[in-house]
This record gives structure tokens, C-alpha cells and sequence, in this order.
């Protein structure tokens, strides 16, 4: 008999439905400035669920969470990016002062649609010379 209680405890436990859980990706967009290597590295990096958590927690100034860039539509339940922002850093390399703008690129606009969760990063990088005059340069590989 002491057979059987056992059985039906565990399929009761088998049986009671369990809540859901769904693992949480978290992302950033890691900017670095590093004159002594003479480089600039942009990284987009991220980790889920307590391993996000921590590289959150130990983010710095320079690397960006793009979902902050973001603005919402108004009401109780904003499903629609209304506008985006972006952030401009700087960096010297060898005499010559680089400007980097750095921002969100959703993968759509209507965060409850089809891969409305995603969100990319920007960059533009924009050599600034002495006359005054630019040269645009994106995506340039490392040497």
C-alpha cells in the first residue's frame, strides 16, 4: 500500500503544471579607446540570464545598453519605438582625433512584432582633420 501512495505523490507532482521560464539575454555595446595600441574597438557582447546580470552589473561608462537609447511610445502598454538616440565619443590615436557615434538599430520598430526583442548596434566613425575638413570612415578592418 505504501507502493501506491508514493506512486499517485509523484504523479500528482508529475502532473501539477509548472511555471514557465524563460531565459533573458542581455546585451551591450562595448566601446573601448586604447591610444597605447593605437586602436579603437567597438564590441557588441552579451550573456544570458545570471552571467548577463553580472556583466551588467559590471558595466562601465563606455559600454552602452542600446534598449536605454530608446523611446517609447506613451500608454500602459508601449509597444512602439517613437524615437532613438545615440551617443558621441572621441579618441586620439597617433595625432589624429577621431569622433565615433555610437546607437540603437532595431530590428523592428514595433517591440511586439516579428524580432521586435532584437536590437542592434551603430557605429560611424569619422576621422577629424586639422583644415577642418572630414574623411567618413565605417567598418575599417584591423590591421
Amino acid at each position: 500500500m505504501r507502493v501506491v501512495e508514493i506512486s499517485v505523490a509523484a504523479l500528482l507532482l508529475c502532473g501539477y503544471p509548472q511555471p514557465g521560464r524563460a531565459d533573458w539575454f542581455y546585451e551591450l555595446l562595448r566601446y573601448r579607446c586604447e591610444p597605447s595600441l593605437q586602436r579603437i574597438e567597438i564590441e557588441y557582447v552579451g550573456a544570458y540570464n545570471e552571467e548577463g546580470q553580472r556583466l551588467f552589473s559590471s558595466r562601465t561608462p563606455d559600454d552602452l545598453n542600446l534598449w536605454e537609447l530608446v523611446v517609447m511610445e506613451e500608454g500602459d502598454e508601449p509597444k512602439m519605438i517613437t524615437q532613438l538616440k545615440s551617443v558621441e565619443k572621441r579618441c586620439v590615436l597617433q595625432g589624429e582625433e577621431f569622433q565615433i557615434e555610437l546607437g540603437p538599430d532595431p530590428c523592428n520598430y514595433n517591440v511586439q512584432g516579428r524580432n521586435g526583442g532584437m536590437m542592434m548596434g551603430y557605429q560611424h566613425l569619422q576621422r577629424i582633420h586639422r583644415g577642418g575638413r572630414s574623411l567618413t570612415r565605417q567598418n575599417q578592418p584591423r590591421s
